[in-house]
């Protein structure tokens, strides 16, 4: 092979018009991000951080859960006939029957 044919296919191509110039431009930040494990890691090792000064500035968090009312609903059966029943039942049924 000639010098010349080697730097050909080594020299990088010019970028052209607006879409070659983004892609060269993401390109170049691609190449300057850290390996996924490392972000990973880093990730990893911030939350940790983080945590550990929200905690210790007193940052917490709340437990309440919204209940709802009980409510009754009206069963109609077939005939249309109406009556009063429980959403949910007051008692749990016993496992030994």
């Amino acid at each position: 092979m000639s010098s010349s044919a080697t730097t050909a296919e080594e020299a990088p191509q010019e970028a052209s018009g607006l879409l070659g110039r983004l892609l060269a431009g993401i390109e170049r930040v691609g190449n300057k991000v850290p390996h996924p494990a490392l972000l990973f890691l880093g990730l990893c090792i911030g939350t940790i951080l983080l945590s550990a000064v929200l905690a210790w500035i007193g940052v917490g968090a709340t437990y309440e859960v919204a209940v709802p009312p009980d409510q009754t609903v009206e069963a109609v059966d077939v005939a249309g006939s109406v009556a009063p029943a429980e959403v949910m039942p007051s008692e749990q049924p016993d496992a030994s029957e």
